[in-house]
């Protein structure tokens, strides 16, 4: 049940850096030894954008491979995509 608290947590994270702009993208890392489900914090990720700018927006987890474990509970919202602002016509 945590995957709703970090679904809000990355929803504020994102809204910040979104600046008003509809969010069609989250790219976020997960370490490994976080202990998210992904499938759950999809649902939550669905729940949480609904009526805002980021409804509908693809969230996708991404995991390093191959690497040593030097640590791995970190959550980091890696890149947002956004669509651009209309074109003032004046």
């Amino acid at each position: 049940m945590h995957e709703l608290a970090i679904s809000s947590a990355v929803l504020e994270s994102v809204l910040r850096h979104a600046d008003g702009r509809r969010v069609t993208s989250v790219q976020l890392r997960v370490g490994h030894l976080r202990q998210v489900v992904p499938d759950s914090l999809e649902f939550y990720w669905d729940i949480v954008t609904r009526d805002g700018l980021c409804e509908g927006s693809v969230l996708e987890l991404v995991a390093g491979a191959d690497v040593e474990i030097a640590a791995g509970d970190e959550l980091e919202v890696e890149s947002i995509e956004v669509e651009e602002e209309p074109a003032c016509t004046a």
